[in-house]
């Protein structure tokens, strides 16, 4: 279940991804050592260039499910790959953030908690119900702009508050969905 946003999203990404001749488990690894290079420059407090590299690997995430679309090419591994990538993603700046000490260390590590489980959460519910349930809301894609927007901005402070609210939101939305989809 995708909303307008998402559609009209994928709309001006579909004719990039149509054109990749690339395989798209190689784009997932290129977002995620595009997300390592903006952990890096998290850690050396180069905002701005932490900023680019994490929107780069953020657009190659989004054109690699689209590009295995476009191509046929949908595979049970490259979905387990885009899984695992998107943890990772959203895992690595969030600990260049806690470690470079931008954020209390108590704040950091709930709001990677939060995310994480909450993100673990429904890849439970979508594997008992034997399809997935999906959301009207899809949170990743908020939480990539929010870090984006802080990394660019250096409210750093501001977005991981906003991510912690957001997980914790997110964490409770999914505990109830589980209890209405798999009771």
């Amino acid at each position: 279940m995708k909303t307008k946003t998402q559609k009209r999203f994928e709309n001006i990404l579909l004719p990039i991804a149509k054109r990749l001749p690339v395989n798209p488990n190689l784009l997932t690894l290129v977002s995620v050592i595009f997300t390592f290079a903006s952990a890096y420059y998290v850690l050396s407090s180069e905002l701005a260039i932490a900023a680019l590299f994490f929107a780069i690997g953020a657009l190659l995430d989004a054109l690699d499910g689209l590009t295995a679309r476009a191509h046929r090419r949908e595979t049970k591994l490259g979905a387990f790959y885009d899984q695992t990538a998107d943890r990772i993603n959203d895992g690595a700046v969030l600990i260049a953030i806690i470690l470079a000490g931008y954020v209390n260390l108590a704040v950091g590590v709930s709001t990677l908690f939060l995310i994480l489980t909450a993100s673990y959460m429904s890849s439970v519910i979508d594997s008992l119900a034997k399809k997935r349930i999906g959301e009207k809301i899809s949170f990743r894609p908020i939480r990539s702009a929010i870090l984006f927007i802080g990394l660019l901005s250096g409210e750093i402070v501001a977005a991981v508050w906003l991510l912690l609210f957001i997980g914790l939101w997110t964490f409770f939305y999914r505990l109830f969905r589980a209890r209405l989809v798999l009771n």
